[in-house]
Formats: structure tokens, C-alpha cells, sequence
């Protein structure tokens, strides 16, 4: 018998040289403004392969790099001096870690002070990696950054107003009103005692006048200023508070402000300029027309300075305006019975200019997309203390009203209780191609008896009707026998409505509910009055409450499940699972312009 023999044979120790690879490479520009003591440029360390080693590296300022770029860029760049900078000497990677950041500190108010704003952005730093105990298996690009500073002057761009601020006072409301001046800095260490928005004198509102035919008067006294500096946002703020309910009421008064600062750059292309003015309480509507589809919407009123307490507007229909309204516009509006229209107050709160009066609109009665109603809508002057103004052409808003299923709708798929035994359009989930309901007219209808169209397929079409006659109950369907399907055979060679023999029992008939708010969708075809493809079953119907359009149609096309009449002369079987032929869309549609 053969013995074996064991041996004892040493094998050199495995080496795995790491590879890691910096986030940042080549020549990296460090934005940084000439104020700040201090800029970090944060560098991420990765691993290459997912390998559980620790890993020491050194963090080494290399000039032969330096040079090399200079050398193949053509540029003359020098090394950052050791006293503008600081980084670490090692840099640590956890063998359970797959990355880690080191920070390079830059210095550029020394580097400013040193070498000059301009002069700085020709010094370079220069880094690369090193791993003394065992190399890096890296290309030298990948573990190599040259940091160049850009050194910028701090600057704060001052934010103009979209229009000019004007402020009334009433004598007897004793309410501050304020007025935030903004400038953004590109630096987040603004000092507040370094900068200003300074009034300025008589020569700004003189000039003013004369640009303007205006007779202001330079404001002097009833405001202070308060200043404040959000650094996360860099935005400085002057919030300017005006007590002027003591000025002289023959004058109106103006104050130019400008930012001034001697330690930062300014920019304002414009001298800013606040009017103040004793003034009568005065109201408006912010809007003199609108036009909704909705049975809610809101109206906002205005009124030109804040009050100690509350203030409550009110609101008339008055549907005498209609006529004149459309005399003056060449319309024919409908007008709108004020009992159909319910208006709630809206009530400026303590110290505000505005607010809202929510308005509930029946549109029960209205009929869809054929008649727009109009509903003026009137500030009750009568209900103001005495001296109050409702400024002139502004004291009635004009409503548009109307009824619509047209419009975007966000859709989803549904599939109602009695349709387990067909199958969806197949890549479909039942889904319709689009989420928008048009005109048939603007779907390229050649018929003149449908309204409504919606692309289905590729560029297909249904087009249907509403039926307003009755509000139905749509889980309750009077005539549906799941086992009654039209009968369908072939009665000639072409493709054609002629196919079907019976479809007696395409559209279903909801049983009646009053109150329901719901409409059956009726009349459906394919592309054409003679429907290209036949749809032989229909329960769609629309929620005017919730603004949920419901379609559920099952169409016969030429490759549809369980067709018989397929023009190609081959049959197409019905998919396993399933009883019924013919595609199936069902899809849950909703409008939130409706009924928001």
C-alpha cells in the first residue's frame, strides 16, 4: 500500500494593493470671497472594488504635479505657500467602510492680504494620495486634485419691489405698517453695522417730481429701521416700520432709500421709493372679471391700510347688470338666479389688507358646455361706516359660469363588479391612452350627433354623448344579464359595422336617482357615426359632485378576444379565464378643476 506524506510549503503572504479614487480630480476651481478667514473644500475618498481592508493614506502636496499641468496646458500656475492653507496628514478608510471625506482649509483673507484679490487665482494646490505600506494601484489622475481659489469681492444685490410700496394712514387707526427692503450677499458673514438702506433728501424726491408730475414732500420723520441678516438664505433685510397716522393730511409724502455700505459691494439698479399719505379707508375687489367651472371659488377683496379690528365685507348677486354687461361686450350671458348663489362674508382680520369670500354656486340646473352664465357680483356699500370708499370700477366683479366634462383628468384603473368575464385591452390594465376629454369637433369627428371624444388606442377614438335627461344610480343597472352579449356574425368579406347582427344590449340602463349628481354616458362609437369598431357594451357615467368620470366600454375590434369576424379570416380566441369577447376600457377619470 502507497503512503502519503504531508509537507509543509510557505507561500508568500497575499498583497492587495488598494485602489481608491477622489470625487473630485483635474483643476477644481474654489469659490470663495476675499473676507472669509477660512473656505472648506470637502474630498471624498471611494473605494474602487468592495474589498474589507483598511486603508492609511498620506495627503501629499506634490509640485512635480504642478508642473506637469502647466507643462502640458501651457500655463504658469505656482504652488500655494504652506501658510494659506491647511490640510490632514492622513487620511483613514475603514475596512467595513466604502468611502470618506477629508477637508482642505484655504485661507483667503490671508491670501488676499499676501498676494493680492487678483494675483491669487494664479496659485495652485497641488494633492495627491499616497499609501506608503503598500502603494496604490490607481491611475495618477484619479487619486490627484489641483485646488485653484477664485477669489471674489463680498457683494450684496439689492431686490427691487415689482411695484412701487405706497402706504395710507387714517388718523384715528393707530397700526404700524411695515415694509421689508432685501439685498442678497454672495457671502454668509455679513455684518449688519456694515451696510445700510439709507433715507436720501430732498434732491431724490425732487427729481422724482419732476420725472413723474408729482408734488411729494421728503418723509422725515414717523419710521425706524431694523436690520437683520439670515445666513443660510444671505439675504439682508431692512424692515421699515411707519407710525405716520399724525402727518399733515394736505401733503403726501416720499422717502428715497438706497443701500450704502463702505466695507461690501452694492448693487441696485434703482433708488426704491416708499409713498405714505393720509388717506379715507377705502375697498376694492381685486378682480373685476373671472371664470370658473367650479361649484366653489373664491373672491378677494381689498382694502388700502390695516385696521385695529376686524373688518366684514359683504357681497350681492345682482342680476339686473347681466343685460347691460352684454350690451357693452357683444355677449348673450345667462343670468343667474341670486337664490342659486350663496356668497359668505369675508372678514379682513386685525392688521391685514385682505381676504376672501367664499362663494357656493348651484349648478344643478346648468346645462354642459351649450350656456355660460354671468354673475355680477356687488361690494354692499351700504353696510360701511361713514367716510369708507369703494374705489370707483372696482366694486363689482363679473363671474363667467358654465358646466363642462371637457378638461385634464388624472385617471387610474377600476373595473366594476360585473365585468370579471372580460378581458382589458390587452398592455392596457383597462387604461385609455390620454387623461383628456375634448370637443368630438376638435378629435377630427366626421359626425354631427356626438359632443364628446377621447383617444383610446394609438390615435383611435370613442366619441359619446351626456345624457341630462335623468340623474341615475350606477350600481344599479336595470336591464344587465352577464350572459346576454350581442350577437355577432360575419355577413360579408370587409370590415364593417354590418358584422353585427343585434346589439340590443350595448347600452345599459341605469335605474333612476334623483339627488345622485350622476349622468349616463351614452351614444358611444369608434371614430365614426358608423363605428369602425362596434361597442357592444357601455355603463359609463359621469359623478358632476365629485368630478369622477367612470368609463367602462367593451369595444369589438379586429383582433379582439373571441372575435369571430377578424378580416384576415383567422380567429381570435378568447384569453384563458375569460368568457366574454370584445377589449374592455374601464378607467376612473378625475377632474380637479370640477369640483375643487
Amino acid at each position: 500500500m502507497a503512503s502519503v506524506v504531508a509537507c509543509d510549503v510557505e507561500y508568500d503572504p497575499i498583497v492587495i494593493i488598494p485602489n481608491p479614487e477622489l470625487n473630485k480630480t483635474g483643476v477644481q476651481t474654489v469659490n470663495t470671497i476675499s473676507i472669509y478667514d477660512e473656505q472648506e473644500t470637502v474630498i471624498n475618498v471611494a473605494r474602487t472594488a468592495g474589498l474589507s481592508k483598511e486603508m492609511n493614506m498620506n495627503v501629499l502636496v506634490d509640485q512635480a504635479l504642478l508642473d506637469e499641468y502647466n507643462a502640458q496646458n501651457g500655463t504658469s500656475f505656482e504652488m500655494l505657500g504652506s501658510e494659506y492653507y491647511t490640510i490632514p496628514e492622513e487620511v483613514f478608510l475603514a475596512k467595513d467602510s466604502l468611502d470618506v471625506d477629508f477637508t482642505v482649509v484655504t485661507k483667503p483673507a490671508a491670501m488676499v492680504s499676501g498676494l493680492g484679490r487678483e494675483e491669487a487665482s494664479d496659485y495652485v494646490l497641488p494633492l495627491r494620495l499616497s499609501c506608503p505600506e503598500t502603494g496604490i494601484n490607481s491611475k495618477q489622475d484619479v487619486i490627484s486634485v489641483l485646488l485653484r481659489p477664485a477669489i471674489a469681492d463680498p457683494k450684496v444685490t439689492v431686490e427691487l419691489p415689482k411695484q412701487q410700496h405706497s402706504l395710507d394712514f387714517i388718523s384715528v387707526v393707530h397700526l404700524p405698517q411695515v415694509v421689508d427692503l432685501t439685498a442678497v450677499a454672495n457671502f454668509n458673514t455679513l455684518d449688519v453695522n456694515k451696510i445700510e438702506f439709507k433715507p436720501l433728501g430732498e434732491a431724490e424726491v425732487e427729481a422724482y417730481n419732476t420725472a413723474n408730475g408729482t408734488d411729494y414732500v421728503l418723509l422725515t420723520e414717523g419710521y425706524e429701521m431694523t436690520e437683520t441678516f439670515d445666513a443660510e438664505t444671505m439675504t439682508y433685510t431692512s424692515s421699515v416700520e411707519f407710525k405716520c397716522w399724525t402727518l399733515d393730511e394736505s401733503n403726501k409724502y416720499l422717502l428715497p432709500v438706497e443701500a450704502k455700505s463702505t466695507a461690501y459691494g452694492v448693487e441696485q439698479k434703482e433708488i426704491i421709493y416708499i409713498a405714505v399719505q393720509m388717506a379715507q379707508l377705502k375697498v376694492w375687489l381685486s378682480k373685476t372679471e373671472m371664470t370658473t367651472i367650479n361649484s366653489k371659488f373664491g373672491v378677494d377683496v381689498e382694502i388700502n391700510t390695516g385696521l385695529e379690528n376686524e373688518m366684514s365685507i359683504n357681497l350681492e348677486v345682482d342680476p339686473s347688470l347681466v343685460e347691460a354687461y352684454n350690451a357693452a361686450n357683444g355677449t348673450s350671458y345667462a343670468a343667474v338666479a341670486a337664490d342659486k348663489v350663496n356668497v359668505e362674508t369675508a372678514v379682513v382680520e386685525v392688521g391685514s389688507k385682505k381676504a376672501s369670500a367664499n362663494v357656493t354656486l348651484d349648478m344643478s340646473a346648468m346645462s354642459y358646455d351649450e350656456t355660460k352664465y354671468l354673475i355680477p357680483l356687488v361690494i354692499k356699500k351700504s353696510e360701511f361706516a361713514e367716510g369708507t370708499e369703494v374705489v370707483e370700477n372696482k366694486e363689482v366683479i363679473y363671474v363667467i359660469a358654465y358646466n363642462t366634462i371637457v378638461g385634464t383628468y388624472e385617471k387610474e384603473a377600476w373595473r366594476s363588479n360585473w365585468h370579471t368575464k372580460i378581458a382589458p385591452h390587452k398592455g392596457t390594465n383597462g387604461l385609455l391612452s390620454t387623461n383628456i376629454i375634448d370637443y368630438a369637433k376638435n378629435l377630427n369627428y366626421g359626425g354631427e350627433t356626438r359632443k364628446y371624444g377621447i383617444i383610446y388606442s394609438y390615435t383611435m377614438q370613442f366619441f359619446f354623448n351626456i345624457d341630462l335627461s335623468k340623474e341615475i344610480d350606477p350600481e344599479n343597472v336595470i336591464d344587465f344579464d352577464p350572459n346576454l352579449t350581442p350577437v355577432i356574425e360575419k355577413t360579408g368579406s370587409g370590415w364593417s359595422a354590418s358584422a353585427y347582427t343585434d346589439t340590443s344590449n350595448c347600452q345599459k340602463q341605469f335605474a333612476e336617482k334623483p339627488g345622485s349628481g350622476c349622468y349616463a354616458l351614452v351614444d358611444w362609437v369608434d371614430r365614426t357615426d358608423a363605428s369602425e369598431d362596434m361597442v357592444i357594451s357601455n355603463y359609463s357615467y359621469i359623478n358632476v359632485k365629485t368630478g369622477e368620470v367612470f368609463i367602462d366600454v367593451n369595444i369589438m375590434g379586429w383582433s379582439s378576444p373571441g372575435s369571430q369576424i377578424n378580416p384576415w379570416g383567422n380567429d381570435c380566441p378568447l384569453i384563458d379565464g375569460f368568457t366574454h369577447p370584445g377589449d374592455l376600457y374601464t378607467v376612473r377619470m378625475y377632474n380637479k378643476q370640477m369640483n375643487e
